[in-house]
This record gives structure tokens, sequence and C-alpha cells, in this order.
């Protein structure tokens, strides 16, 4: 028996980045309802292949999987482009970025920088055809960081009680 499309995406996005809250996953399946993407995820802890992690707020490939709150906000990011990129069109970036993605033919690297790791964007290597996303913990931290030699753009991700948090775009100079 074939494994249902829906099934393969969230397996591979789970072997991607290890752990996501259940919320993204039911996001990153944006083309389905949301009754549907909970019916797959419920089918795919039923057969042992993801598992729920604290308490079923995170799906991961193991109980004991640990949620890294930087890939977390990362794909917080990505799900703001979900509807416009190819559901295998993203995967883990290298450090110091969280994930890179495709869309329109340009790529564009996600880092989560908390407070005080400004430092870290001197790390990026800006290639031509590349875009920073920097997730940063608020606004005020925008005239402090040091860009590199790439086209950017700020976010800020503040939490909702009780759902999807919010995200938040900026400029340089917004």
């Amino acid at each position: 028996m074939t494994m249902p499309e829906e099934e393969k995406m969230i397996l591979h996005w789970i072997m991607q980045y290890e752990v996501m809250t259940m919320e993204q996953a039911i996001q990153l399946l944006h083309h389905k309802n949301r009754s549907t993407a909970q019916k797959v995820i419920r089918g795919l802890k039923k057969q042992h292949k993801i598992s729920y992690v604290n308490g079923g707020v995170y799906i991961g490939a193991y109980p004991c999987s640990k949620p890294d709150p930087k890939v977390i906000d990362a794909i917080w990011i990505l799900i703001q482009y979900a509807d416009v990129i190819e559901h295998y069109q993203h995967h883990p970036a290298s450090y110091p970025s969280q994930i890179y993605f495709l869309k329109d033919g340009c790529g564009y690297e996600i880092v989560v920088l908390n407070e005080g790791e400004q430092y870290l964007t001197r790390l990026l290597q800006p290639d031509e055809g590349l875009k920073y996303i920097l997730v940063i913990p608020n606004e005020n931290m925008i005239p402090y960081i040091e860009l590199p030699d790439a086209p950017c753009m700020f976010a800020v991700i503040k939490s909702v009680p009780g759902a999807a948090p919010e995200v938040t775009f900026y400029t340089k100079g917004a």
C-alpha cells in the first residue's frame, strides 16, 4: 500500500527539522482543510511513525525529541511563505541559519537571532540570488545588526495565547 502524499510530507519535515509544533504541521498542509490535516497527523501517530512530544504540543520522530526554539521560530516564518513555495523546497540550512527555501527562483535563508546574537550575521556567506530573513526578538534590535552584503528583511514573532503567533516583517529604517 502506498503512503498518501500528506503523510510523506509530514514525515519528510519531521526528518528534516526533528520537531515541529502540531499547529505548524497543520499550517504547512495548507492545501488541506484543518480536520484532514489533523487526521493525517493522528494516523501517523497511530502507525507509530511520529510521536507526540511535550504532551502533544509538538510532533517529532521520537517521544524524547527536544524542540529547538530557533528552528520552531524559523518554521513560523516559513509558514508565511507556505502557499508560494513547493512542499519539498525547504530544508535545514548551515549555521547560523536555520532554514533555506526557494521562492521564485531565489534562495532565502531564515536566521533566528536571540538578544545579544547580532554578531552571528558576520558568519553569513552571501551569494548571488540569496536573501536573508533575520528573525529578532523585537524591532529595536534592527539598528544594531550588521547586515551582510545581501538583501535582508527582519521578522518579529509575537506569541498569541491559544493561537499561532503573529509575524511582522520589517526592513532596515522601518
